[in-house]
């Protein structure tokens, strides 16, 4: 949330007290809120999957044959400025690991019941949380830049820019770098760094 308030102020030169723009920014925060909602709500059958793979893995002390980048973000989810589309079952992802069991569903909502909404996005799989912030932010820059936009009243020029799309727009790795400067530092990273005179 901290992060993306930064992007919106630093990034799209939209300022939260300024009067001209307060509208727009509490809109944009509106929908980024209600929109990363829809997509935790969409992505966390997948995530509940991963963990019971991984746990699967852990008490059998062998790796699972399979990747998970053979799960193309793309495929599963399509994210728009208000809403995102499921595009996946749980026997599609089963099918991509066709060497060991298939994990029942039964067993995902269960996992998927456990998770409290406050803190999925930060145990749900990074590199999701990235790519649907990443496509969120194209999305959204691209109405604001429309000649009429569909989600706002006027358009606004915008000199923000990310990365190239990659083929898998889950490949996180020129993202990371190019927002890394709006990330926040957790109290716990400034109160070591404070005992090595390195934060302020």
């Amino acid at each position: 949330m901290a992060c993306f308030e930064k992007i919106l102020k630093q990034g799209f030169k939209i300022r939260e007290f300024v009067e001209d723009d307060k509208h727009l920014f509490d809109q944009c925060m509106t929908l980024f809120m209600e929109t990363q909602k829809k997509f935790h709500d969409a992505i966390a059958p997948l995530n509940a999957w991963i963990m019971i793979m991984r746990d699967m893995e852990r008490e059998s002390s062998r790796h699972q044959k399979g990747s998970l980048n053979e799960i193309k973000f793309d495929k599963l989810i399509k994210i728009e400025v208000d809403r995102v589309i499921k595009r996946y079952r749980i026997d599609d992802i089963n099918s991509l690991f066709s060497e060991r069991d298939d994990i029942p569903e039964i067993e995902v909502n269960t996992k998927v019941n456990s998770f409290s909404t406050e803190n999925r996005g930060k145990i749900f799989r990074g590199k999701y949380e990235i790519a649907f912030l990443s496509q969120f932010l194209t999305k959204l820059k691209d109405d604001l830049c429309a000649s009429s936009p569909k989600y706002f009243d006027k358009k606004r020029k915008i000199t923000f820019s990310l990365p190239p799309k990659s083929k898998d727009s889950s490949d996180s790795s020129n993202i990371l770098s190019q927002l890394s400067q709006y990330a926040d530092t957790p109290p716990c990273l400034r109160d070591y760094l404070k005992r090595f005179d390195l934060y302020d």
